[in-house]
């Protein structure tokens, strides 16, 4: 099984709901994000590779047009970074299916990676 994935980073603000009185991410805050998302699959082209990474640049202009400084509390009821990821993994499969980008038959998005800081991060596997 081969494995292989690609970055993107924006910039945006969110602020959560429901947390105890003077939490630091209760107040209006932003983060510099790292998105990486993530592909499996068990056969290479002839070229060598499981599909060429330059036919996700199209993915990496969407991600900036649709969350770079923007409010995240627009586009996720609750924009923690797990809820950004599944977000971003079943909206990710929509986009490229209305860009008709197609994947070879044995190659899957396995996940979504979204990291508030270098420290941290969240990650979505498509499980529902």
């Amino acid at each position: 099984m081969y494995r292989i994935g690609k970055k993107f980073t924006f910039d945006a603000s969110h602020q959560l709901n429901g947390l105890r009185p003077n939490h630091k991410c209760g107040r209006l805050h932003g983060h510099t994000y790292t998105i990486e998302v993530t592909f499996i699959g068990g056969t290479l082209a002839v070229q060598g590779w499981l599909f060429d990474f330059g036919d996700l640049d199209g993915l990496g202009n969407w991600v900036k047009n649709e969350f770079d400084h923007r409010h995240l509390n627009d586009k996720v009821n609750q924009p923690t970074s797990e809820c950004l990821a599944r977000v971003l993994y079943h909206r990710i499969l929509e986009f490229m299916e209305t860009q008709h980008i197609v994947l070879p038959e044995d190659v899957l998005l396995e996940k979504v990676r979204v990291s508030e800081t270098p420290s941290t991060f969240a990650e979505y596997f498509g499980a529902d």
